[in-house]
C-alpha cells in the first residue's frame, strides 16, 4: 500500500499517555499504542468521541429504530452497565418470541412464557427508566443549544414515547400478558421496548413531517452538542468532537454560531464549503496532502 502521509499524536487522560499513529494512503491505517484499530467502535472504547455524520440526518425522518439507536449508544457511552440491561432485554424478547411461535399450546409453554415475561419486566423497567431520564436530560441541553443556533427562532422538543413510561415491574408484566392470546397468534410480543420512539418537534410541529433539510441538520447538531456537554458534565473530560460536512444547508450566521458554541471543545470539522471570516484554524487536504492555510 502506498503511504502518502503519517501523523502521530499523543493523548493524555487520567495520567495515561496514548500514542496514535495514522497513515493516510490508498487506505487509512490507525494504531493506538502500536495496536491496529479496525473500527470507530474500537476508537470509542479508547477515547470519548462524539460524531456528527451526514448519515445521522436520517434519524429525524426515518423509522424509530434509528432514534432508539442514537439514544442507546449515547447512554452506553455514559453508563456502560446499560449495555447489559439492553442486551438482556433483547435476549429475553427473542426467547419469548421464539416460544410464542411454537405451534403446540401446552401448559409448559405457558409456564415458560410467564417466567420469561417476569424476568423481562424487570429489565424493561430499568431500560425504560434510563431511556426516559437520559432523554429528559438530553432535551434540556439540546433545546438550549438549538435556541442559540437558531437565534431563538425555533423551539426544539424531545419526548420519550413508550408503552412502559413510569410503570412498575408488576404493571409492565400485566400489560405484556394482557395480549398473550394475540401474541401467540402473531408470534411476537406486541408490548415491547423495541417499539419505543423519540418524538422530535420544532415549534410544536412534528420534525418528521414538516422539517426542512436545514432544520434537520440543526436538530441533529443540537443533539450531538448536547451529547458532548453531557459527557463533559458526567465524566469530567472533554471528548473529541468530529463533524463531517456539518456546514451544508446552514447559512453563514448558523455556521458562525456552530463555531462559537464548540470553540472550547476539541473539535475537527471537515467541509467542502468554507466561508471566509469564520474563526477557526484551517487545514487543506489536496490529493492526500495536508497543509495549513
Amino acid at each position: 500500500m502506498k503511504i502518502l502521509q503519517v501523523f502521530f499524536g499523543h493523548i493524555v487522560r487520567k495520567n495515561r499517555r496514548k500514542v496514535i499513529k495514522i497513515e493516510i494512503g490508498e487506505e487509512k491505517y490507525i494504531e493506538i499504542n502500536g495496536l491496529k484499530v479496525d473500527s470507530l467502535k474500537e476508537m470509542n472504547n479508547q477515547f470519548d468521541i462524539v460524531y456528527f455524520l451526514p448519515d445521522q440526518l436520517r434519524v429525524v425522518k426515518e423509522g424509530p429504530q434509528l432514534r432508539r439507536e442514537l439514544v442507546d449508544n449515547q447512554i452506553i457511552s455514559l453508563k456502560p452497565s446499560y449495555k447489559k440491561i439492553f442486551l438482556n432485554t433483547n435476549k429475553l424478547l427473542l426467547a419469548r418470541n421464539n416460544i410464542l411461535r411454537l405451534r403446540e399450546n401446552t401448559s409448559y409453554k405457558k409456564e415458560q412464557i410467564i417466567a420469561i415475561t417476569k424476568s423481562l419486566s424487570t429489565y424493561i423497567k430499568s431500560l425504560s427508566y434510563l431511556r426516559r431520564e437520559y432523554i429528559k436530560s438530553l432535551n434540556y441541553t439540546a433545546r438550549s443549544v438549538h435556541s442559540f443556533l437558531t437565534d431563538s427562532s425555533e423551539k426544539l422538543e424531545l419526548n420519550y414515547l413508550s408503552f412502559f413510561n413510569g410503570l412498575e415491574e408488576d404493571e409492565i408484566y400485566y400489560k405484556i400478558m394482557t395480549r398473550l392470546d394475540q401474541d401467540m397468534e402473531r408470534g411476537y410480543t406486541y408490548f415491547s421496548p423495541q417499539r419505543d420512539d423519540i418524538d422530535i418537534k420544532i415549534n410544536n410541529f412534528s420534525a418528521k413531517k414538516f422539517s426542512s433539510q436545514g432544520q434537520i441538520r440543526s436538530i441533529i447538531l443540537s443533539i450531538k452538542i448536547a451529547e458532548l456537554e453531557n459527557i463533559k458534565k458526567i465524566k469530567g473530560s472533554s471528548p473529541i468532537f468530529l463533524l463531517d460536512d456539518v456546514f451544508s444547508e446552514l447559512d453563514f450566521d448558523r455556521r458562525k454560531r456552530v463555531l462559537e458554541i464548540i470553540k472550547d471543545s476539541q473539535s475537527i470539522i471537515t467541509t467542502n464549503d468554507l466561508d471566509k471570516g469564520l474563526d477557526a484554524k484551517i487545514f487543506y487536504i489536496r490529493e492526500g496532502v495536508v497543509r495549513e492555510n
